[in-house]
C-alpha cells in the first residue's frame, strides 16, 4: 500500500483526501476523490463508475451501441 500511495501522490500528483481502513480515496482536483485504492492479494480492476449528466444522456448512448451491436 505504500508503494501504490508513493506512485499516485508522486508521479501522478494525487493527494490522499480519506482513509477506509488501508484502502485510500484519492483526489486529483476539487472531488473528494476520483480513484480509491485497496489492498488485494491479487492485480486487477475492482470497479469502474462513471458519472453521466442525465438519464437521457445514458438511454441515448444505450440505444447508439445496441444500434451497432
Amino acid at each position: 500500500m505504500a508503494a501504490c500511495e508513493a506512485l499516485w501522490t508522486t508521479l501522478f500528483n494525487g493527494r490522499v483526501s480519506d482513509w477506509v481502513g488501508e484502502g485510500a480515496f484519492l483526489r486529483f482536483d476539487q472531488a473528494h476523490h476520483r480513484l480509491a485504492y485497496y489492498p488485494s492479494a491479487g492485480r486487477g480492476i475492482l470497479s469502474i463508475d462513471f458519472g453521466v449528466e442525465n438519464v437521457d444522456l445514458l438511454m441515448r448512448n444505450n440505444y447508439f451501441l445496441q444500434s451497432r451491436r
